[in-house]
């Protein structure tokens, strides 16, 4: 049975790391793009729409952190990615989410220990 055409059109696959990076990635650049309008006269009405787009940006980055890695290439991708948004601050995640992230990346440590060790 196919899915209706809405669902799909926005539902993300549950595991597909490269996916989720890529939605995180564009939430975070729409909600950077967005803000630079703040200083226009109506960016009053804007509000809700920021809000909406922060909100975007932290399920994706939720959906990021619970999606688990099928190969060593998808876990090392995660892996890179997150540290990168930690380390410039582009994610705001709190301990229990640093948690969830590493239990998903348990299954391929023996790949992802020597990339974090260099």
């Amino acid at each position: 049975m196919r899915k209706p055409l809405i669902t799909s059109l926005f539902s993300q696959p549950a595991d597909d790391i490269s996916y989720a990076v890529q939605a995180h990635r564009r939430a975070v650049l729409t909600r950077k793009n967005f803000e630079r309008s703040v200083n226009l006269p109506w960016s009053l009405f804007l509000y809700p729409a920021r809000h909406i787009m922060r909100r975007r940006e932290k399920q994706t980055l939720d959906a990021l952190i619970r999606a688990q890695p099928k190969s060593n290439i998808d876990a090392e991708e995660k892996l890179l990615y997150l540290i990168a948004a930690l380390t410039a601050q582009a994610a705001n995640v709190d301990r229990s989410q640093i948690g969830t992230a590493i239990a998903t990346l348990n299954a391929h440590k023996s790949v992802l220990y020597p990339l974090i060790s260099k």
